[in-house]
């Protein structure tokens, strides 16, 4: 996701010039061990946001340092410590270029609380505002693994003899699986014999 949130909507930071020694904080108050949070890469162009290791450049201007960017418990934090290259229009462009990753397949859809601080380096203290991620679950297709003839003897069936089974070490798994969906009730499971014959059967045993 990128911000909506503008620097106009943060008290205290309606000043021309440099914003030098402001701190900025981007925190998720819920967030889960598969969330991250960082700065997207827009271009290297003027007034472009770009990031190179913890440093964050609008064009070829440095404006910010990453500080702080780590999971304690709940709470997700990204601090940015303002340069003097960083006016109030690149910190706009900065805000809106924080983005949220989740790595985990089968994520938390509970939506992410964030909260943007600003510290003012005059001692007039700091301000917040708020904003709300969704987050939206994808349905992952199940996992099917059949054996290979090197992990175990392909099938072998004899002519008039009994039925024999097809892959004994055949298997199914699915990344959606979790305490609220624990089976694949509803699902299909579909077995096709390629290249048969009329007399050519399938059943289970």
């Amino acid at each position: 996701w990128n911000s909506d949130v503008c620097s106009s909507d943060l008290p205290d930071l309606s000043v021309t010039g440099s914003l030098n020694a402001r701190q900025v904080t981007v925190s998720l108050a819920n967030a889960t061990a598969n969330d991250f949070l960082g700065i997207l890469t827009q271009g290297t162009a003027a007034g472009q946001i770009n990031a190179t290791g913890n440093n964050i450049y609008a064009g070829a201007i440095l404006i910010g340092v990453i500080s702080g960017n780590s999971l304690s418990g709940t709470d997700l934090t990204l601090r940015i410590d303002l340069q003097p290259g960083c006016t109030q229009a690149f910190l706009t462009s900065l805000l809106r270029a924080v983005t949220l990753f989740n790595s985990n397949v089968n994520p938390s859809t509970a939506s992410r609380n964030v909260t943007w601080t600003v510290d003012d380096d005059a001692g007039f203290g700091f301000s917040s505002a708020s904003t709300k991620v969704s987050i939206v679950a994808v349905n992952t297709a199940p996992s099917v693994i059949t054996s290979t003839e090197a992990q175990l003897p392909w099938a072998q069936y004899t002519e008039n003899g009994s039925v024999v089974t097809v892959d004994s070490g055949f298997s199914i798994s699915d990344v959606d699986f979790n305490s609220m969906n624990s089976s694949f009730n509803g699902g299909t499971l579909r077995a096709r014999v390629y290249q048969g014959t009329t007399s050519d059967r399938l059943s289970i045993q």
